[in-house]
């Protein structure tokens, strides 16, 4: 078992019945793996605040976080990564991708189709399994964060 343990924040935006979805870069590990955004916690740093920090610096736009979603830790050869997923909402859909080399919005059932990181795989059976019950949740959070130092 791994000790070099990871926390990686990542959302999960809807738009109507669909989820957004990106790919990594070609130069980047994993590359041509398609994941949730987001991105490693940092020091001092709320996971809501990462999440709102992360989207803002990989896709340029605004993001509230809206609830928790789910906690799964993970194994890859050289780490063991803890992923905290929230569900967001995006302020606009108008967005530069500068971490991924493409965004795609796809219907829940559908993201079978799509070669993910192995961490992601247990949150999409989670989401499909519990779609209706996530995609009608009210924001239990209710914070925005537009400039971070």
């Amino acid at each position: 078992m791994n000790t070099n343990i990871v926390t990686v924040c990542a959302g999960v935006a809807f738009k109507n019945d669909k989820i957004m979805i990106t790919r990594r870069k070609k130069d980047d590990p994993y590359p041509g793996m398609w994941e949730f955004p987001g991105g490693k916690l940092e020091k001092d740093e709320s996971p809501e605040q990462c999440i709102v920090r992360e989207i803002k610096e990989e896709l340029c736009v605004d993001a509230c976080v809206l609830s928790f979603l789910k906690e799964i830790v993970y194994d890859y050869p050289d780490k063991r990564v803890k992923l905290l997923f929230y569900k967001i909402e995006l302020k606009n859909f108008n967005f530069t991708l500068n971490a991924h080399d493409k965004a795609v919005w796809e219907k829940i059932e559908k993201l079978d189709k799509y070669n993910f990181l192995k961490a992601d795989i247990d949150l999409i059976n989670f989401l499909q399994k519990n779609f209706k019950f996530f995609h009608g949740i009210k924001p239990l959070i209710n914070f925005l964060i537009f400039d971070l130092p």
